[in-house]
């Protein structure tokens, strides 16, 4: 049994806003600062003293592909790549099935390249930390540095939030293993109002506490071809 922390990359979905000149682009095959964007998130995992495997979600057309290029570029802590489902919770489950045991767990997008091993390792300290608190994940998070208001369906301001009470959450998120599968399996039974739209929102719903941590490397995700530019400039940074 690997008592190291293995990490789930998901990067199974379409990029359906990177589009430039018409053109759909896949974001994680693109190059980007001398290698794939993959290949820079896979990096940091294997540099990470604390993650054992890495597992990577890929869609289904470029699996074959995703092999040769871990193959190519010796990224020999990833043990399985496995099909994306049709959204992000269905990617992660898939991740799930095919990681086998572990005490803990690390979820990350593909797509937010510039993680680095430093954060990576800091997130599984804090939760292990965390352990005395009853805490069941950590989640990646940075300061709001813009004023958020709180519309309604028109755009009409209804209030001015107070960011200091709020941050952006991220990914690596981290999870013991255990509680991370059970929630993925109430899903099925008691549905939440809406597609979540990371981990960390599911396990908070189904009860469990989850915290977060500082990874300033973490808040870059690729989405839109302007942040090829950005991503581009600190990875050769």
């Amino acid at each position: 049994m690997d008592a190291k922390t293995k990490a789930i990359v998901v990067a199974g979905g379409r990029s359906s806003r990177m589009k430039v000149d018409g053109r759909q682009l896949d974001k994680i095959f693109l190059r980007i600062a001398g290698a794939e964007a993959i290949v820079h998130t896979l990096r940091a995992f294997q540099e990470s003293e604390l993650t054992g495997e890495i597992i990577l979600v890929l869609p289904h057309g470029r699996i074959a592909e995703g092999w040769a290029l871990v193959e190519r570029q010796r990224l020999d802590k990833v043990s399985a790549i496995t099909m994306g489902g049709g959204t992000r919770r269905l990617s992660v489950r898939n991740g799930l099935a095919a990681a086998g045991y572990c005490k803990t767990i690390a979820v990350h997008d593909g797509a937010r390249l510039c993680i680095t091993a430093h954060d990576i390792d800091k997130g599984i300290r804090e939760l292990e930390c965390s352990r005395s608190d009853d805490v069941s994940g950590v989640v990646a998070v940075s300061p709001l540095v813009d004023t958020i208001k709180r519309v309604d369906e028109n755009w009409r301001f209804l209030e001015t939030m107070n960011r200091n009470a709020l941050c952006a959450a991220h990914t690596p998120q981290i999870f013991y293993a255990d509680i991370l599968r059970t929630v993925h399996e109430m899903y099925g039974t008691f549905q939440m109002e809406c597609e979540p739209t990371d981990d960390g929102m599911m396990v908070e719903y189904f009860g469990f506490k989850v915290n977060g941590y500082l990874a300033p490397s973490a808040k870059l995700k690729i989405t839109v071809p302007e942040d090829i530019v950005v991503a581009e400039a600190l990875l050769r940074r």
